[in-house]
């Protein structure tokens, strides 16, 4: 083989790499959700100072209203409404509402925001998001493909700074996530810091019938 036939197959072989990786890069739409679809989690919460404790949550769609806004049950009588992105709409206004989806979702997605937030809305709460990895998580409810995403945000004022990391498991098999942490420092100036950790794992996924 002289060398430009052999110039030309390297050449070939790093285009198949590249279309290859392009392939085998994974990507999440946004779920396709049904009346009836439910997740239960279990959850331990510590609070500093403070204490641990563990809790059940739930949520369960009972409603998709044509325009593809999503209501999921909370509670026995709570109902929370969410976009199109699956994320929460806020009662007081879209400019309170924290975009923690987007689809499609890929690994080197990101997205930031910029909300109000606290009381009357004095605070200016800026964070993002960014996909990093799709690999397996292992919860009670099983083992499923995830996309983790990391996300920090935080808030401020003269005297008071809070700040926030989180990670989520969003899983397209079960079309919701399947674990998350977060982490929340509170700092005030006239009292003492706060701080509260959460572990939320799936425990059941139950299909739409």
């Amino acid at each position: 083989m002289n060398l430009m036939s052999r110039l030309r197959l390297v050449a070939m072989l790093a285009v198949s790499f590249v279309a290859l990786g392009a392939v085998a890069q994974p990507t999440a739409d946004k779920p396709d959700l049904k009346v009836g679809d439910k997740w239960d989690f279990k959850q331990s919460v510590k609070v500093v100072p403070g204490d641990e404790k563990s809790e059940a949550w739930s949520r369960r769609v009972v409603e998709i209203q044509p325009d593809g806004r999503v209501y999921v049950a909370v509670g026995k009588d709570e109902r929370l409404p969410l976009d199109t992105m699956l994320n929460r709409i806020d009662p007081r206004g879209t400019e309170y509402s924290v975009p923690t989806y987007k689809f499609p979702m890929k690994i080197g997605s990101e997205w930031s925001y910029s909300t109000r937030a606290g009381e009357g809305g004095m605070l200016e709460r800026r964070g993002g998001y960014k996909v990093v990895a799709y690999e397996p998580v292992t919860v009670p409810a099983g083992t499923f493909d995830c996309f983790r995403v990391e996300g920090e945000w935080e808030n401020s004022s003269r005297s008071y700074t809070g700040k926030a990391r989180e990670q989520y498991w969003y899983c397209p098999a079960i079309k919701f996530i399947a674990k998350s942490t977060f982490q929340f420092d509170q700092n005030w100036r006239d009292r003492p810091s706060r701080s509260e950790t959460r572990l939320s794992e799936l425990t059941k996924f139950t299909p739409a019938p």
